[in-house]
């Protein structure tokens, strides 16, 4: 007489990557798992240890998961075969905690003392399972650093020139953090704009191309703003043009234009031009194109002019459509 008994399968098991940062996606691989009598294998089974449900059983060899938490982690394989006989092997993985990713936005950018800006990081990320939990703004003059704090914006306000650096430092829970600056420039030059926002009128503004204006309500600072309607049949140029010239005769150095603009639907794209005239003849002409959002967003642009000229500034858009709608508020000139 010979008794034959049916043999277990041999498993066998490859995690790949076996260590890295939260989150983190590894794939088990039972492939190579072998069951040579005639119960082959039937079905795996993975476990990968951090309390999640069980992957399988199931007839494929491979199985992922992603862990969201640091820690060290047995991932298990059940190989099972038709005759209901199993074998199981280990494989371990190392996850460690990550960094949350700094992001930082700085509005505005330019302008004259006395400044005032907000810094926002609430862009910043930290998708594993120590969230962000505070964020410390410095913004680079010497003033106290604002937080630690829950809170993602904060606000400052520079009372000299200069090109500062605003720094925020994210924090999550596991004491991880991470920085990113953005740089804000501030002038001691005042605002050469007579009626930069609109807050009483349209004086010193001309509709330019086939524009209508109208002071309405609302605006990126104070209470109006000025809107501009393409009354155009086709598409076209409308915008605004300083009428007269608020500079009218330049001193050698940087003038710095700026504008606010936004739109109630986004799409299209706002130019802000500065054109340069000795006399009558354009001597350059330099323009900055920004494409419109529903939020306000500001235009900036500089030009090196010589003495004794005049600036023509536009703020326009190049191809509007018939009946198209945009707001400005808040230009300004500077020089240094």
């Amino acid at each position: 007489a010979v008794t034959v008994t049916d043999s277990a399968p041999v498993a066998a098991l490859s995690v790949s990557p076996v260590s890295g940062a939260s989150p983190l996606a590894v794939t088990g691989d039972a492939s190579a798992s072998t069951d040579t009598d005639a119960t082959p294998i039937a079905s795996y089974t993975f476990n990968f240890g951090d309390g999640s449900a069980l992957v399988g059983p199931q007839p494929g060899a491979t199985a992922t998961h992603t862990y969201n938490a640091a820690g060290t982690f047995t991932v298990t394989v059940t190989v099972n075969d038709t005759a209901g006989l199993s074998a199981t092997k280990t494989a371990a993985v190392t996850v460690t905690d990550s960094a949350p990713v700094a992001a930082l936005s700085v509005s505005p950018v330019l302008g004259a003392s006395p400044l005032a800006v907000t810094a926002d990081a609430s862009a910043s990320t930290d998708t594993d399972a120590t969230p962000i939990a505070s964020y410390a703004f410095s913004f680079g003059d010497g003033s106290a650093i604002v937080g630690p704090q829950p809170g993602a914006t904060a606000t400052h306000t520079y009372n000299a020139a200069g090109t500062f650096t605003v720094t925020v430092t994210v924090t999550d829970t596991a004491g991880l953090s991470s920085t990113k600056t953005a740089a804000v420039t501030v002038s001691s030059s005042q605002n050469l704009v007579g009626n930069p926002g609109f807050e009483t009128a349209t004086t010193g503004w001309a509709g330019y191309g086939t524009a209508a204006l109208a002071r309405t309500a609302g605006g990126h600072s104070g209470g109006w703003q000025c809107q501009v309607t393409n009354t155009g049949t086709v598409a076209g140029t409308a915008g605004i043009n300083d009428n007269p010239n608020w500079v009218t005769n330049t001193v050698t150095g940087t003038y710095t234009a700026t504008a606010w603009v936004r739109a109630d639907i986004a799409g299209g794209s706002v130019n802000l031009r500065l054109k340069d005239y000795n006399g009558t003849a354009l001597v350059s002409s330099t323009t900055k194109q920004v494409t419109l959002s529903t939020s306000w967003q500001q235009i900036v642009l500089t030009y090196t002019a010589t003495a004794g000229h005049a600036l023509d500034l536009q703020v326009y858009a190049p191809a509007a459509a018939p009946g198209a709608v945009y707001f400005i508020d808040d230009v300004s000139i500077t020089v240094s």
